[in-house]
């Protein structure tokens, strides 16, 4: 079974608490949300979502040079969703035609994060 992040910043509507947070989804809908109290470091915990509870997406884009390889990678604030009465879900949707650029990360049991990326086109 596939398990996908995303990571953002979880805000807590009883006292408006920020943190690092990262929610799992497997099967189109949303499994578990952990938060990390010293940014993205520290021991995660795990956060049962309440509602009107917040969750700001981070945006990862990549810039490539004239070759096509990654120059420089830009992270941006995204959209803010707030959490109702039912959990996120999402669904696959075809990507529509254009050059992209997939990548994964894989981490080991010690944490070790390995990042594998290539280029597709999209006809």
């Amino acid at each position: 079974m596939a398990a996908y992040t995303v990571e953002g910043i979880y805000t807590f509507a009883d006292d408006g608490e920020q943190r690092s947070a990262r929610l799992f989804f497997s099967d189109g809908k949303l499994r578990q949300v952990f938060g990390f109290t010293e940014g993205d470091a520290g021991a995660p915990r795990e956060i049962i979502p309440q509602t009107g509870d917040m969750f700001t997406v981070y945006e990862t884009w990549y810039e490539l040079d004239s070759s096509g390889a990654v120059s420089n990678t830009v992270h941006e604030i995204g959209e803010t969703l707030t959490f109702g009465n039912d959990m996120f879900t999402w669904e696959e949707l075809y990507a529509a035609a254009g050059n992209y650029i997939v990548g994964f990360l894989v981490a080991d049991m010690d944490g070790n994060i390995t990042p594998v990326y290539t280029k597709i086109e999209v006809k």
